[in-house]
């Protein structure tokens, strides 16, 4: 319900998001998760108060790649996820949805992309970073999904590349 509801928020679905948030507030959580809720639901009623995290240009920049022999198993449609993790089984940091496009693409995660209110990706020491092209539109990996990771050093100047280049199995 979190994740459903930050995908919903993301483009602007303000209702599914409030929908799957006030479902998930219903339930019972921890404190620190049922602040978050609490949070993001006081941001869908004041709209301007959604989009406070750090500015597009402030973030961690990607320049995403496609590996050649991948290029024919992308789908027609679906989404492109760009996630950053503290280590790779950890739960997500902050997560970004994109329609697929053109390769390469470049792209940005910032702290407004975060799944926690108040969670800063520029404090972090190192980050793992995956593109991950979904090939039914959802956040959660499947079979058949596209990715590539990188690790991420915040001393390493300039944007970092990224190459999809495996398959969920």
């Amino acid at each position: 319900l979190w994740f459903g509801g930050i995908v919903a928020w993301r483009p602007g679905d303000l209702e599914i998001a409030l929908q799957r948030w006030q479902t998930l507030q219903a339930q019972e959580l921890p404190p620190e998760i049922r602040q978050a809720v609490t949070e993001r639901l006081a941001a869908l009623d004041a709209p301007e108060a959604s989009t406070t995290g750090a500015a597009r240009g402030e973030g961690i920049a990607v320049r995403i790649e496609l590996a050649p022999t991948l290029v024919d198993r992308v789908p027609a449609s679906g989404a492109l996820y760009l996630i950053a993790r503290t280590a790779a089984t950890g739960p997500p940091l902050a997560v970004a949805r994109y329609e697929l496009g053109n390769w390469p693409r470049q792209l940005e995660l910032t702290d407004a992309d975060a799944m926690l209110p108040g969670t800063s990706l520029r404090g972090q020491e190192r980050l793992q970073v995956t593109a991950r092209i979904s090939r039914s539109g959802q956040p959660a990996a499947a079979s058949g999904d596209l990715f590539g990771e990188v690790g991420y050093d915040p001393t390493v100047a300039g944007p970092m590349v990224l190459t999809i280049d495996r398959i969920v199995q």
